[in-house]
């Protein structure tokens, strides 16, 4: 029998993406495409969502199924609760798996925003999108070992940062 501490997570999905609906068009819908190509099985509520699903046994599934979670932090998502909640929820995994979970990516931030959202989030460092693109991809690379994914990590490392 297993003890109460330990459970079972079924990883389904590399990277969970957890933002505010405002931040779609600048950077989300791009990031989950670019994901997509390169074979990283990504949780995005445009794709996962279906009219009728119950919203939170969705994103709760979607939560712990996920190996990371991509945290855009922006002016938007510090004025919406929803995608702050989605965040305490990572922080709780990372808290009881004692690994690292969040992959935040700062979009229109900076250091002091983030300390004045929450002094316990000023722990969650910056990464520029084309570090979080390389730890995912990485990751997926190491699970699948397909070469497309490779040379799309090579082309995609050598370019500029959002």
């Amino acid at each position: 029998m297993l003890a109460s501490t330990q459970r079972f997570t079924y990883v389904l999905h590399d990277v969970f993406i957890c933002h505010a609906s405002q931040d779609k068009d600048a950077v989300v819908r791009p990031l989950a495409r670019e994901l997509v190509a390169n074979h990283v099985a990504v949780w995005y509520d445009e794709f996962e969502l279906l009219l009728g699903d119950s919203l939170r046994e969705k994103i709760d599934g979607g939560l712990s199924e996920s190996r990371y979670g991509i945290v855009v932090l922006s002016p938007a998502f510090f004025a919406r609760r929803w995608p702050q909640s989605e965040l305490d929820g990572l922080f709780a995994r990372e808290s009881m798996e004692g690994e690292r979970v969040i992959l935040p990516i700062w979009h229109g931030v900076d250091a002091a925003t983030v300390a004045a959202y929450s002094p316990f989030s000023q722990g969650v460092s910056r990464l520029q999108l084309r570090r979080v693109l390389t730890t995912c991809l990485m990751r997926s690379y190491e699970r699948c070992a397909r070469g497309p994914v490779r040379s799309s990590l090579r082309g995609m490392c050598s370019g500029n940062t959002v």
